[in-house]
């Protein structure tokens, strides 16, 4: 009579070939802000938004309901000079480590104009110079919310943005930023 029992030996090579099996996988939906974040993160976005969008026109922007990470390119990521590099690194260091997880954004935008918040890009039919249409990276605040770094694409072009906060207003000083890296299809 044949033995249909397995080895151990053959037992433990199919448990090893298996694939590991962990109880809980990170979920791949988009997490919430972090509360303590959210009222900075909303304020530099709109600040960013209205920088580039302008709000003259009041057409309707399309926004992307969650955050996606941006580029993480070192020339675009570093202090204009070694003298500087110490005021850029909480940002830049927190600005990496949070584009490792996407957010959920909510509709806290002011940006002086209509927006909608969507859930996928826009199908190719809708013309980017009709309807501007924004994805963002999650941002990266200094210690102390006074600096910050972030990914925004819109239309046919992109780039990272460094804000600084000015008598409690986010603006985009070009100035002051470390690097301008844009890129334009």
């Amino acid at each position: 009579m044949m033995n249909c029992m397995p080895s151990l030996a053959s037992l433990l090579a199919l448990l090893c070939a298996a694939p590991a099996l962990t109880p809980a996988q990170p979920s791949q939906l988009p997490l919430p802000l972090p509360e303590s974040e959210v009222e900075e993160t909303y304020a530099a976005y709109s600040a960013l938004i209205r920088q580039e969008l302008g709000t003259q026109d009041a057409s309707k922007v399309l926004i992307m309901d969650y955050t996606r990470g941006g580029r993480d390119d070192v020339n675009c990521l570093k202090a204009p000079d070694k003298e500087h590099e110490a005021e850029y690194k909480d940002q830049i260091a927190a600005y990496l480590e949070r584009n490792k997880t996407s957010y959920r954004l909510l509709p806290k935008f002011d940006i002086g104009r209509p927006y909608d918040l969507l859930d996928k890009a826009p199908q190719s039919d809708v013309p980017s110079f009709h309807v501007p249409y924004i994805s963002l990276s999650a941002i990266g605040f200094n210690a102390v919310r006074s600096r910050a770094v972030v990914y925004m694409e819109h239309g046919n072009r992109g780039g990272v943005y460094f804000l600084t906060k000015f008598a409690g207003k986010w603006t985009v000083d070009f100035q002051r930023m470390p690097r301008t890296c844009g890129w334009i299809a």
